[in-house]
This record gives structure tokens, C-alpha cells and sequence, in this order.
């Protein structure tokens, strides 16, 4: 069964377990259940990247910081996704949302600040993990990374459904919610989803314009126009002396020694 982000549904304490079969209710279990050692946060921000991208379960692992750029053309942070199956890449644009749970930058931000996902500890590093956005992804082989997505989602799933859902879940739901638009189009589909889509004229798209996949984005958040421009979550309307103690204040919760992402660093 597809897992949607928020099906804005009431299981009345259990009586409709299938209710409490989406998204946001995953990620609510996870946080409640996270502690310094589980990884949950971790966990959280992998579905979200997954279920975002229209992705596989494992194909988080090959996130890179290295790979992320902020496109100042599209307003979006690029951060392109790689597909295990076809060994193909392509852009992927990361959008805000009103709602906490379909932020990527608040997901992102939770994991950064509580789970110190911009540290990597000197045995990271001397693995080669310093630019990996996932290490937890990184102690696993490739198949058991998507079944550690399963697990996860199950985990948090009401125990006599919790077998319906997958980590292929999410994928499906991205598909099916995107399809739903009545703009959308098997092109626009194909940017995020990497899908072939038995045409030839496929084959001239740019997999580097991460604008192609913007539309299927919007789709996803909710947008009525999926030509929709994006807005950027910034610390601008603080001005300029609390923007630079926001700065210091960055400086000092997210404990951070990747040097791109050091104040003034470029992923800042």
C-alpha cells in the first residue's frame, strides 16, 4: 500500500488502524521514540529524502554533501539522487513546506542540530564517510539499507496493518499523489521518478536542470500550479544585527566539522 505524507485521517484510538498509515505519523512515533543512540532523527530525515525523490528504499545511501548545491536560478537546493537499479542520476530539488512534516530544511534541521548529522566522528572520517549525508546507511549493505526502511516504517505502523507498508510504500505514494494532478504529465513524472518513458525525446532531456523536476515537486506539496514559484525559507527579514546572532547561534547547535558547512563555509 502507498504510505502518503498525511492522509488527515483520525484512527479514534486504534478503532481504524489504517489511519495512522502515513507519513507524519511515522515521523511523530520516531521522534517520541528518539534517544541519543537509536538513530531515529537519522531515520526520519532518510524517509523524507526517499518519499521526496520518488526514490527506492536504499538509494538514500548514495547522498553526498559533496553533490548539494542551492540553485539560485530555481530557489531550490539541488541535491542530486542516484538510482541503484539503473545507475543513473539526475536532480532532485528540495523544497519548504508549511507543514513541519514535508519540510526537507526543518527535516534536515532536526537532524543536523539533535542527531549532529554535520559531524563525522575521526572514525567516519577515516573511512571516507566525512561527505556522506547518511552514515547509518554506510553499516549496511545496499539491500539491507532498503530493509532498514521497511523496518523503520513498520515500526511505527499500528502492529496488525504494519505489514501492508514498505519501504516501496513510498515510492508508490509519491507516484500515485503526483498522478492524482490533473496538470501532470508522464514528463514531468519522470524528472523526479526516473522513469523510462518509452520516448525517444527522453533521451535529449538534461538530467542537470533541476528546474525539469519542480513541477512533480509542487505536485507533491499540494500546489494547485505546478509552475508555482518557490519561496526559501531566510534569516533576511531578522536584519542585520540579529541575523549575524542567528549566525552565532547556528554556530553553537549545530555542532559541525565539515568544513562546506562552517559559517561562510560554501554550503552556507
Amino acid at each position: 500500500r502507498p504510505l502518503y505524507s498525511d492522509l488527515g485521517l483520525d484512527d479514534e484510538n486504534g478503532k481504524y488502524p489504517l489511519h495512522a498509515c502515513d507519513q507524519k505519523h511515522v515521523f511523530v512515533h520516531l521522534i517520541k521514540k528518539a534517544s541519543r543512540s537509536n538513530n531515529n532523527l537519522q531515520k526520519v530525515a532518510i524517509i523524507n529524502a526517499v518519499a521526496e525523490a520518488i526514490g527506492r528504499g536504499g538509494e538514500a545511501k548514495f547522498q553526498t554533501f559533496r553533490d548539494w548545491l542551492f540553485d539560485y536560478l530555481w530557489n531550490v537546493t539541488n541535491t542530486p539522487w542516484k538510482e541503484k537499479k539503473t545507475i543513473q542520476g539526475y536532480a532532485m530539488p528540495r523544497v519548504a513546506d508549511e507543514k513541519w512534516y514535508a519540510d526537507w530544511y526543518f527535516i534536515m534541521g532536526m537532524y543536523g542540530m539533535c542527531e549532529k548529522g554535520l559531524y563525522r566522528t575521526p572514525q567516519q572520517k577515516s573511512a571516507g564517510l566525512d561527505q556522506v549525508v547518511f552514515p547509518l546507511l554506510h553499516q549496511m549493505k545496499d539491500e539491507r539499507a532498503s530493509t532498514m526502511v521497511t523496518e523503520t516504517i513498520r515500526s511505527a505502523l499500528p502492529a496488525e496493518v504494519m505489514n501492508f507498508f514498505s519501504a516501496k510504500s513510498l515510492r508508490q505514494a509519491g507516484i500515485n499523489q503526483a498522478a492524482l494532478h490533473p496538470s501532470m504529465t508522464l514528463f514531468y513524472l519522470s524528472a523526479i521518478s526516473g522513469h523510462d518513458i518509452d520516448s525517444s525525446t527522453q533521451y535529449y532531456f538534461d538530467p542537470t536542470d533541476v528546474g525539469r523536476g519542480l513541477p512533480t515537486i509542487n505536485a507533491l506539496h499540494g500546489k494547485v500550479d505546478l509552475k508555482t514559484p518557490v519561496a526559501v525559507p531566510t534569516l533576511e527579514a531578522l536584519g542585520a544585527g540579529d541575523l549575524n546572532s542567528a549566525l552565532k547561534l547556528m554556530d553553537q547547535v549545530f555542532q559541525c566539522n565539515i568544513p562546506s558547512f562552517d559559517v561562510g563555509g560554501d554550503r552556507m
